[in-house]
């Protein structure tokens, strides 16, 4: 959902980078902020190189095609492992606590018709898949509330993601993406907002701050991809990927403000002619 107040755009600024993701609940563990050029260094965690980009308009998919497309994706990147399929599909793409998924798991024979599940998408394609990803979004709690919301949400987790989850992973500018570590290498997905075009994505690195984090991120969850010293996008659900640690120092160059664009929107228009709002990713990629 994209911030509509026309008191609060009338300002002239309105931060489509971090809107939504609430107050800082913890500051970053790293405080000695040193500066190049005017460049900040900062101290953060590598996680990998992004080596796959797979966009999607969310919002014309909806919840239930999202799901099975991010199912899929899934199953491709980890196989029938039921431990990092849950902690990517459940934490990384959809923000719940993967211990209550398990949890949900293992109540009566759920966890053994859950692996089945999985065995048919992944070995055959079956006559009834939409069937099959929709037993497996609830056997997981993703199209139901039985999961304690991380967040506080009174919405189904996919639900939730069509909503202010869609405004925090920027709209249709959010992709998933493949991270190989460089020292296990082991490969990753991550849901990421894009401030850049794919192509001027790949290849980027991704980094995790240490500590940082806000309302609506989760622990360990939050920093941002890394490419020629510039931040092309970033991810606020990103929890631990492996145990690989490699704290560094890295440079972030400060580019100045963009020049303004022509005001397309309702309010402040001067003249009758037709006005377009521009949809969210317009706006912060170029």
């Amino acid at each position: 959902m994209e911030p509509g107040d026309s008191a609060i755009q009338s300002y002239g600024y309105l931060d489509l980078v971090t809107f939504a993701m609430g107050p800082e609940i913890i500051p970053a563990t790293f405080r000695d902020v040193r500066f190049l050029s005017g460049n900040p260094i900062i101290n953060a965690d590598e996680i990998g190189m992004v080596e796959y980009i797979k966009c999607v308009n969310w919002r014309e998919e909806g919840p239930v095609n999202s799901f099975s497309i991010l199912l899929k994706l899934t199953l491709e990147f980890t196989g029938l492992d039921v431990d990092a399929l849950v902690k990517t599909l459940g934490g990384r793409f959809y923000g719940q606590v993967p211990d209550r998924i398990f949890g949900r798991l293992s109540e009566g024979n759920r966890m053994s018709q859950f692996r089945d599940k999985l065995g048919n998408l992944y070995h055959s394609y079956p006559e009834d898949p939409d069937d099959i990803s929709s037993w497996i979004a609830d056997a997981i709690g993703l199209s139901n509330t039985a999961l304690e919301s991380p967040v506080g949400s009174v919405l189904t987790p996919m639900r939730f993601l069509q909503t202010h989850g869609d405004t925090l992973h920027l709209g249709n500018a959010g992709a998933v993406v493949g991270v190989n570590c460089p020292s296990c290498y082991k490969n990753f997905l991550l849901r990421v907002a894009l401030l850049e075009p794919e192509s001027d994505v790949l290849g980027a690195k991704a980094y995790r701050i240490p500590g940082l984090r806000y309302e609506f991120t989760h622990p360990e969850g939050a920093g941002f991809l890394l490419k020629h010293r510039r931040i092309v996008g970033r991810f606020i659900w990103g929890t631990l990927t492996c145990e690989c640690h490699r704290l560094e120092d890295i440079e972030i160059q400060l580019d100045g403000f963009p020049s303004p664009r022509p005001n397309k929107y309702e309010y402040g228009r001067q003249t009758n002619e037709e006005w377009h709002p521009l949809r969210l990713e317009d706006r912060i990629r170029t």
